[in-house]
């Protein structure tokens, strides 16, 4: 997601009580994402696939499994911060744009939602 930045610029406090999926290939994570939970509201983000590795559905499995387990957990809505040109990605899993897009370290953001 931000490949040139170091760990601690990317930590966050709260990222252990996150559950941190990926894909792995010859032991090598190649799609990434972490999801929390607040009551029975879900959110994922640090969203990420290897540059080489784009566009070779791993993202799409990653993002279905996730939708499908908070599912299994009754959740009421599952969200994202999503990179504004990635909207039509999210989308074509049910996701719907709300609010309005921001900038965070030069990169346009809209909050996303699947209910």
């Amino acid at each position: 997601m931000y490949p040139d930045a170091s760990l601690a610029a990317v930590q966050l406090p709260e990222d252990e009580d996150g559950q941190h999926l990926g894909i792995w290939i010859n032991e090598k994570p190649v799609s990434i994402v972490s999801l929390f939970r607040d009551g029975d509201r879900f959110q994922f983000r640090k969203f990420a696939t290897e540059a080489d590795q784009q566009g070779k559905g791993y993202g799409s499995l990653l993002l279905q499994h996730i939708v499908q387990l908070v599912m299994e957990q009754h959740a009421a809505v599952l969200w994202c911060n999503a990179r504004v040109p990635a909207t039509a990605f999210y989308a074509r899993f049910g996701f719907s744009m709300t609010g309005e897009p921001w900038q965070k370290n030069g990169i346009d953001f809209i909050k996303m939602e699947n209910y």
